[in-house]
């Protein structure tokens, strides 16, 4: 499936289509070969549930993080032999698709699967919900209470830990540096005044930067002319967890911890 940058203003409408037609051949498929399910049906179905669940939040688009998964049960039991444990990889796609689309979650996904005799063989029923965790004062980095919903990293660090993180920036013909994350801000750009210089003449003069926000590290674009990739997808701000890797023009700087 191609991945839509979420800025694009026809994204939504894209996506809707492209959901549409999976509708349209999937069950009729399933149905007709009685195709075994496999986890990469149920990746895409919920995909499809975070498309159709997310809403507008605080100036921020605000995406599910609980997946409820139904299958037959002699479905479910055929998955289960074929793939002991599937829940844990659906998990992990399910966070790599909202930060891809630069939504945001109140809480790390987490995906079940439950087996009903109400579900018809070779269907597959989703049901998709916003946690309520990450309201509360308590859960807001020093005491603040401004209710919008949490940045999601791939592994949350520590606040204590920042300081142990660091970017290592790789660029085409150059040797590759470790630069330290000190400090509540690291600019990063062309220009002489940010913390991580970049020669690169496709990154523009004040390109983006990093900061901590709601107890995660987090990438900003600004506004940049050829913009910030995370994993091939175009993001404008995102949380970032050791091992995520940045394109910013022909550049890369990758995470990492220790």
């Amino acid at each position: 499936m191609p991945l839509l940058d979420s800025h694009d203003p026809m994204a939504p409408t894209l996506t809707a289509l492209e959901r549409f037609l999976e509708r349209l051949v999937e069950r009729p498929i399933g149905r007709l070969f009685r195709a075994p399910i496999e986890p990469e049906r149920l990746r895409r179905r919920v995909e499809r549930s975070m498309e159709e669940g997310r809403r507008s939040e605080g100036g921020r688009t605000l995406a599910p993080d609980r997946f409820r998964i139904l299958l037959q049960p002699d479905d479910l039991a055929a998955l289960l032999r074929r793939s002991p444990a599937p829940e844990p990889t659906l998990r992990e796609s399910a966070h790599a698709y909202a930060r891809q689309r630069g939504w945001f979650l109140r809480e790390r996904p987490l995906v079940t699967l439950h087996p009903s005799a109400a579900i018809g063989r070779g269907d597959i029923v989703v049901t998709a919900t916003v946690s309520d965790a990450g309201l509360g004062a308590a859960s807001m980095p020093h005491g603040a209470s401004d209710g919008r919903p949490s940045l999601e990293a791939t592994a949350v660090l520590p606040a204590a830990s920042f300081g142990d993180v660091a970017l290592v920036v790789s660029s085409h013909g150059r040797p590759e540096r470790r630069v330290a994350l000190r400090g509540a801000v690291l600019r990063i750009g062309r220009a002489v005044d940010n913390e991580v210089v970049l020669p690169d003449e496709r990154v523009s003069r004040h390109h983006g930067l990093i900061t901590i926000a709601h107890g995660s590290l987090v990438y900003r674009d600004l506004a940049s002319a050829n913009g910030s990739y995370l994993r091939g997808a175009r993001v404008s701000e995102v949380a970032l967890g050791p091992g995520d890797e940045l394109t910013l023009g022909s550049t890369s700087l990758r995470l990492v911890q220790g």
